[in-house]
C-alpha cells in the first residue's frame, strides 16, 4: 500500500507543477502585449509647390514626411489609433506615449513637429505622397496640440493625453502631424511608420484581472485532485511524502536553465570553465620568443662586428684620375716604400716634412 500511495502523491505534484507553469506562461504573454497598439492607418500629403519636396524620392513606402518651407507646410502626415478594452482599462481616459523614429538620411534641418486632433475628414485614405487637396482639416489650438520632443535627435516623442482623443469616440486618437505653427525655420523630417512598440498606453489593463478567465483552462483534475492527496499523504507514509515535495522545485526552474548561457562563464567560479577560454589565444606563441630571441640578437651582433672588422681593415684604394691627369700619373709614381700625400694631381712623395707657407 505504501508504494501505491507514494506514486499517487508524485502524480499529484506533477499535475500541480504543470498547471502552475501553464498559468505563469499565460500571464507573462498577456503582460508583454498589454499597452502596445498598432496604428490602424497612416498617411502623408505632399503640400510643396508643384509637389516637389526638397528631397524627392527619398520617402519610403513605410515612412511619413513632415516639412515646412518658406511659404508654409510642405508635407503633412496623419496617424489613427483605436483603443479597446484589451488595450486599456479605461480607453476614454487613456493617455499614451507615441515614438516616431527619425530617418536621418532623408531629413533636413531641425524637426519642429506637433500632433493635433483632426477635426474633419476623419475618413482619410492611407498611403503616402497624396495630393494636397485631400489633406484632412486639423486644429492646433492650445491644450490640444502636443509638441514632439527629440531628446537624442533620433526620434520624436509625443506625450498624448485624453485631450487628443476624438470627441464622442473614446479611445480614438486621430492625429495630424504638422509643422509647429510657432516655428518658421524650414525643415523636412522623414520618420518611420510607428509599430506596436512605438505606442504605449498609460493605463493598460491590470495584470491581476487576466488570470481569472484562465482558471477553467487549467487541467480538468488539477484543482479537484490537489487538496485531498496533499492532506492525506503525510499520515499514509511520511518518508515518501517528503520526496515528492523536494522534487517539485527542480521542475519549476527548468525553463530558466538555458538563459544564463552567456553569463555562466564569467559568473561561475569553476576553474575548469574559466581557464579553458583564455587557453585558446595563449597557446599559440611565436617562433622567436624567449631564449631563441636572445640568441638571435647575440648572433646578429657578432655578425655585425665581423663585417665591420673585415671591411674596416682593408686599405682604401687611391682615387682614380681622369683625362690628362691620368697620363701624368707616371711622372709622380712613388718608389717602393715611399709614402704619397695629396689627392689627384697634387699627390707628391712625402719623404720629408712639408714646406712652410
Amino acid at each position: 500500500m505504501r508504494p501505491r500511495a507514494a506514486k499517487a502523491v508524485r502524480r499529484t505534484v506533477r499535475v500541480v507543477a504543470a498547471a502552475a507553469l501553464a498559468t505563469g506562461g499565460f500571464m507573462v504573454a498577456t503582460a508583454g502585449s498589454a499597452g502596445a497598439v498598432t496604428p490602424a492607418r497612416t498617411a502623408w500629403w505632399n503640400e510643396a509647390p508643384l509637389g516637389v519636396l526638397p528631397l524627392p524620392g527619398q520617402v519610403g513606402a513605410d515612412q511619413l514626411a513632415v516639412g515646412q518651407g518658406a511659404g508654409g507646410p510642405t508635407a503633412v502626415a496623419a496617424v489613427l489609433y483605436t483603443l479597446s478594452s484589451t488595450d486599456s482599462s479605461d480607453p476614454g481616459q487613456a493617455g499614451a506615449t507615441m515614438i516616431l523614429p527619425i530617418n536621418s538620411g532623408s531629413s533636413v534641418g531641425t524637426a519642429a513637429v506637433v500632433a493635433c486632433p483632426i477635426t474633419s475628414g476623419e475618413g482619410w485614405a492611407a498611403g503616402g505622397n497624396q495630393p494636397a487637396g485631400s489633406t484632412p482639416k486639423y486644429s492646433c489650438s492650445p491644450g490640444t496640440e502636443v509638441k514632439g520632443v527629440s531628446p537624442d535627435g533620433n526620434s520624436l516623442v509625443f506625450a498624448l493625453t485624453p485631450a487628443q482623443q476624438v470627441a464622442g469616440s473614446p479611445g480614438t486618437f486621430n492625429l495630424a502631424l504638422v509643422p509647429d505653427p510657432s516655428s518658421s525655420s524650414p525643415f523636412q523630417t522623414v520618420v518611420n511608420s510607428p509599430s506596436g512598440d512605438d505606442f504605449s498606453v498609460s493605463n493598460p489593463p491590470e495584470a491581476g484581472a487576466q488570470p481569472a478567465p484562465t482558471a477553467p483552462a487549467s487541467p480538468d483534475q488539477g484543482t479537484s485532485a490537489v487538496a485531498p492527496p496533499a492532506e492525506t499523504a503525510p499520515p499514509v507514509d511520511t518518508p515518501f511524502a517528503s520526496e515528492p515535495v523536494a522534487s517539485a522545485p527542480p521542475a519549476l526552474p527548468a525553463p530558466a536553465a538555458p538563459t544564463p548561457t552567456a553569463s555562466a562563464p564569467t559568473r561561475a567560479p569553476a576553474g575548469g570553465v574559466v581557464s579553458a577560454a583564455p587557453a585558446v589565444p595563449a597557446s599559440s606563441p611565436g617562433f622567436l620568443t624567449g631564449r631563441r630571441q636572445q640568441l638571435l640578437g647575440v648572433w646578429l651582433m657578432i655578425d655585425a662586428g665581423l663585417a665591420l672588422a673585415f671591411f674596416g681593415g682593408s686599405a682604401d684604394r687611391m682615387p682614380r684620375l681622369l683625362g690628362s691627369l691620368a697620363a701624368r700619373r707616371g711622372e709622380h709614381s712613388p718608389a717602393a716604400g715611399v709614402e704619397m700625400g695629396g689627392i689627384g694631381r697634387f699627390a707628391r712623395p712625402r719623404s720629408g716634412p712639408p714646406r712652410r707657407l
